[in-house]
């Protein structure tokens, strides 16, 4: 049977010692084995840590000891590696659930901007139907005015027209040059009022138009801006609603690993404090062997 390098060197070692009473080198390790000096160092070191638990732990064979040496470090290797398989996935899998919740949180925080945009725009929106309202209110008190400067020139024409119309009558007996001067000049006065009148008609009749105009142009414009914004802001909301949804099932989820990686590291301190009471429990059976080797060995004197 072909021996292992491990092997190699533990033999060697042995014969070397048992030759020569002393703790072999590596150079003479490597003149009996051959290979890398690297190698023979790494296992004569696992051949010097091995007499010194024998030299600890008297009583036991060498192959038994070797054996349940062995026998130990597989059983702490093998439990070593499923625990690091087990917390390499588990941390895996919650770096990648916390990079989910940091990108929905940034989604959150993008959609929330985005609402706090929109909002805004609804505040200037309402200040410019604000703005239109003034404009209104304004047109309306110059066309009020106007009106007014309407009344004020009629009035005013009809006591023109009263006091050439008194005068007329206390000059009726005038020259007949004077009568035709009087009626072309009350002819004159009602064409000016006439003109005055329709002038101030048009002009209030033209700022009736404008505001007329103003509120159906703004009024539209404004009840499509607001609809579309009432429309953008509904699905914003909707979409921060799944979002937050979408958080709080990755808060949960994480919550959840959590508690899984906290169950695997209180399943890996039972698991050492098991191979604990195994190394004890090994202990004690090797103790129990050493006493019942000694008791075999007086049986013989006795």
């Amino acid at each position: 049977m072909t021996l292992s390098i491990r092997e190699k060197v533990f033999q060697a070692a042995d014969e070397l010692l048992a030759a020569s009473g002393r703790t072999p080198s590596i150079r003479q390790v490597l003149e009996k084995t051959g290979g890398s000096s690297t190698t023979v160092q790494k296992y004569l070191k696992e051949w010097q840590d091995e007499q010194a638990r024998r030299a600890q732990q008297p009583g036991f064979p060498l192959p038994v000891q070797r054996a349940l040496g062995e026998v130990w470090d597989q059983l702490v290797a093998a439990a070593k590696q499923v625990f690091d398989e087990e917390r390499e996935g588990y941390e895996s899998r919650l770096q990648v659930l916390e990079h989910q919740a940091q990108g929905l949180e940034e989604q959150l925080a993008e959609a929330q901007a985005r609402a706090t945009a929109r909002e805004a725009e609804l505040v200037q929106l309402q200040s410019l139907a604000d703005q239109e309202a003034r404009c209104r209110r304004e047109l309306e008190l110059e066309a009020e005015g106007l009106r007014g400067q309407l009344a004020l020139g009629r009035q005013a024409l009809e006591a023109s027209a009263q006091r050439l119309e008194e005068e007329r009558k206390s000059h009726q007996n005038a020259a007949d040059d004077l009568k035709l001067g009087h009626a072309e000049e009350i002819a004159r006065l009602q064409q000016v009022i006439e003109r005055s009148e329709n002038h101030l008609l048009r002009q209030l009749d033209e700022a009736r138009r404008q505001v007329e105009q103003l509120k159906t142009s703004q009024a539209a414009e404004l009840a499509a801006v607001q609809k579309k914004l009432e429309a953008d802001t509904a699905e914003h909301r909707k979409r921060i609603e799944a979002l937050m949804l979408e958080l709080r099932e990755v808060h949960v989820t994480l919550s959840r690993e959590r508690a899984e990686r906290s169950y695997l590291q209180e399943k890996n301190t039972a698991l050492e404090a098991e191979l604990k009471e195994g190394r004890k429990l090994l202990d004690e059976a090797r103790s129990a062997l050493a006493v019942e080797r000694a008791a075999t060995a007086r049986e013989p004197a006795a």
